[in-house]
């Protein structure tokens, strides 16, 4: 919080600094930009130096000496490298789609040259997959009765 705090602070003193300057077409968009640019780097700057340096080393020694139940990075480090690859599992669990997959359908679909053939193009994916749609498809009436549901919770 305190890193993007004051590389959120860092970055609007650009901006307000840039703006005057940059005062040609696009100069505005090119002043946030750059603000943003700033920002983002000072933020990963920020959280390095809090994670890595001897002075923050020593406050979170001296942080965990005075409150002994103090979270200490190490131990946040921990919990989101748990998460990662909790995350990693779910991601292969839901969607059980590996990238050259996606990549694969995603090229068929673009490369149907009317929405006859990506409707069965998609109808196959369906049924291979063994996906339940709330709607039965090709079925307009259906698909519209589905859709009007939806409107009416």
């Amino acid at each position: 919080m305190l890193s993007i705090g004051a590389a959120t602070t860092v970055g609007t003193i650009v901006y307000t600094q840039l703006l005057p300057i940059f005062n040609f077409p696009l100069g505005a968009e090119l002043a946030a930009f750059s603000s943003a640019l700033v920002t983002g780097i000072v933020t990963l700057g920020l959280n390095y130096f809090i994670l890595h340096s001897s002075i923050a080393k020593k406050i979170w020694t001296y942080t965990e000496s005075i409150m002994p139940h103090a979270e200490t990075v190490a131990k946040f480090q921990a919990i989101n490298t748990e998460l990662d690859r909790y995350l990693t599992e779910l991601i292969k669990i839901e969607f059980g789609l590996n990238p050259q997959e996606l990549e694969a359908f995603s090229q068929d679909l673009v490369a149907c040259n009317s929405e006859i053939q990506r409707s069965i193009h998609l109808q196959r994916e369906v049924a291979k997959r063994g996906i339940e749609l709330p709607f039965e498809m090709g079925n307009s009436e259906s698909t519209r009765n589905w859709l009007a549901s939806c409107i009416t919770g």
